[in-house]
């Protein structure tokens, strides 16, 4: 007789957390490093701040990131309101934000930009 249990995950993932989000809050531990709940909290908290900065970095106007070599590249007219608009901006020019694929893993992926030509 085979019994209708549910798949595993449908017990240990009910919400928007998934196993690849373990496995990247586990790595931690199996590097040898422990934390006090209160770091951790305060370490995401300020990953989650990275993130959207970096991101709000990529939708002004005239910002390229160039995922390859991890490079920023600004039209110079955009560089200075840049800084102004976004304390943290000048944190990611020359280079963008380096653990950018794994923070997109924890918080979700973004809409790619696009950009028009200018004639």
């Amino acid at each position: 007789m085979v019994l209708p249990i549910p798949h595993q995950n449908s017990f240990l993932y009910t919400t928007n957390w998934t196993p690849c989000h373990d496995s990247a809050l586990l790595h931690t531990w199996q590097l040898g490093y422990a934390f006090k709940w209160e770091e951790l909290y305060d370490r995401f908290t300020f990953m989650e701040l990275r993130y959207h900065t970096f991101n709000s970095i990529l939708d002004v106007h005239g910002t390229f990131w160039n995922c390859d070599d991890n490079s920023m590249m600004v039209l110079d007219s955009h560089l200075e309101p840049l800084f102004t608009i976004n304390p943290m901006a000048d944190t990611y020019y020359p280079q963008g934000e380096p653990v950018y694929n794994e923070l997109t893993t924890i918080f979700g992926f973004k809409k790619v930009k696009e950009e028009k030509e200018h004639q």
